[in-house]
């Protein structure tokens, strides 16, 4: 048996800081949204339900995340929490569709990084991705690795 079998490799170094980092960002989500709840009442129990539009397909990360924060709101808020992947021109749908529903706070957004540079990519958006917008959260953050074929012999990436 030789000793490759038991070298370390970043792919599987990368999926555990991953998971711990997805898993800390959720319980720092849940400890904040504990904390901003306890001053206020009960929703009535007709009241309309918070939809959280995502991006991205279903089974993704963003989706996933989406799905986790939407549990631990609903539970905290006693109400209905949907969330609605609304996928297609790189977020850009499922922005428009948050941009044009009624500013009254049940219509959000899971946002990747796209929004951020679609932008310069799409320059005829129907909604302007700073002033439609008001950022509550950073969910969470990924970290992101390079990699290149080992016959390619490459050691440090240029800056």
């Amino acid at each position: 048996m030789s000793m490759k079998n038991f070298m370390w490799h970043p792919i599987n170094a990368l999926s555990s800081v991953f998971k711990r980092s997805m898993a800390l960002a959720l319980y720092l989500l849940m400890l904040l949204v504990q904390q901003s709840l306890f001053a206020q009442s009960a929703p009535p129990s007709n009241a309309a339900p918070i939809k959280i539009f995502v991006g991205a397909p279903a089974g993704g990360t963003t989706d996933t995340m989406a799905r986790a924060m939407a549990q631990a709101m609903g539970q905290q808020l006693g109400r209905v929490v949907l969330v609605e992947n609304k996928t297609g021109a790189g977020g850009n749908l499922a922005a428009d569709a948050v941009a044009k529903a009624s500013p009254d706070g049940l219509t959000l957004l899971m946002s990747f990084t796209s929004h951020a540079i679609n932008a310069s990519l799409y320059p005829h958006l129907p909604f302007d991705p700073i002033k439609d917008f008001t950022p509550i959260t950073l969910v969470s953050s990924s970290p992101s690795i390079l990699v290149a074929h080992p016959s390619l012999n490459y050691r440090l990436c240029p800056s």
